[in-house]
């Protein structure tokens, strides 16, 4: 959904036309996606810890 939003706003140009222009970026963007799914789900990462005591500093 951001990809269709940012493209609409910044790249009219990129707008897909056909299935191979949506299966591209797709793909592309599925891999950072399966990354944070492993990250959070089979090692049980906790990133808003880290987040936490990096950042948020009460």
């Amino acid at each position: 959904m951001i990809y269709v939003v940012a493209v609409r706003r910044w790249r009219p140009s990129w707008t897909p036309q056909s299935w191979l222009g949506v299966a591209i970026p797709m793909g592309i963007l599925l891999v950072p996606k399966m990354a944070q799914e492993y990250l959070l789900h089979f090692t049980e990462a906790q990133p808003w810890n880290w987040f936490k005591e990096n950042f948020y500093d009460p």
